[in-house]
């Protein structure tokens, strides 16, 4: 609901209807719930839930819900949920293993280059020298950084610290899978080696920090694509 009484739709964001009773996600509940073509589907699940009919247009038996096989909504398979499976457990497990090793790299190709906060980086359309303000750790994993090349900072002018804009640092070594860009920010001044964690935080190179984002309650991969893509 809005600030002014007024519902509001979070999936097709037109007034008078939430999400509940949204005729454009009906449609797309039964859209997959053909495509699933299993009874015992989620989407199919979902559906009856939402109008009490099977997507063949059949009235639902009134102890349909309750009649379900119960089907874990990350692997899909039967028998489990998604607290319990297995699948997910090691798929969490797999990542963090996978982001440990890379944010190694990371650091190291960091350390090697002075990049931390309060180094000097020429960046900008303008290639101006600008400080490091902030290193947005949290958002830098083995899949952002190499897919994209480049480390997201935080760099404001040096006379007015205040101003503050978001840029990207090209990476080179084996942390990126791509050469495009590197000339567009450039480590100028860098600081000395042992300061370049003094912002990091203490479970960073553990691999954990992010992860479960990646694994929210709609994901059924680790895959961007699978999760808000292919569905």
């Amino acid at each position: 609901m809005s600030w002014n009484g007024t519902v509001r739709c979070g999936y097709c964001y037109k007034s008078g209807h939430n999400k509940r009773t949204c005729p454009e996600y009906t449609e797309r509940v039964l859209e997959r719930a053909a495509r699933e073509n299993d009874p015992d589907g989620y989407w199919t699940k979902i559906y009856v839930k939402r109008t009490g009919l099977n997507p063949d247009g059949t009235d639902a038996p009134k102890e349909a819900k309750r009649q379900q096989v119960r089907r874990c909504t990350y692997c899909g398979a039967k028998g489990h949920n998604r607290r319990t499976c297995e699948v997910l457990k090691r798929n969490i497990a797999e990542e963090t293993l996978e982001n440990k090793a890379f944010r190694v790299k990371l650091l190291a190709e960091m350390e090697e280059k002075g990049l931390g906060v309060g180094a000097l980086v020429k960046a900008g359309w303008d290639q101006k020298v600008r400080m490091v303000a902030e290193i947005k750790w949290d958002f830098m994993n083995h899949k952002t950084v190499p897919s994209n090349n480049a480390m997201p900072i935080i760099i404001c002018e040096i006379a007015n610290p205040r101003r503050r804009d978001s840029e990207y640092l090209p990476l080179m070594g084996e942390c990126t899978e791509h050469s495009w860009g590197r000339d567009r920010c450039q480590v100028v001044s860098p600081i000395h080696q042992s300061a370049v964690t003094n912002t990091m935080p203490a479970d960073w190179l553990t691999g954990r920090s992010g992860i479960k984002a990646m694994f929210d309650k709609d994901a059924r991969s680790a895959c961007y694509w699978d999760n808000y893509y292919e569905r």
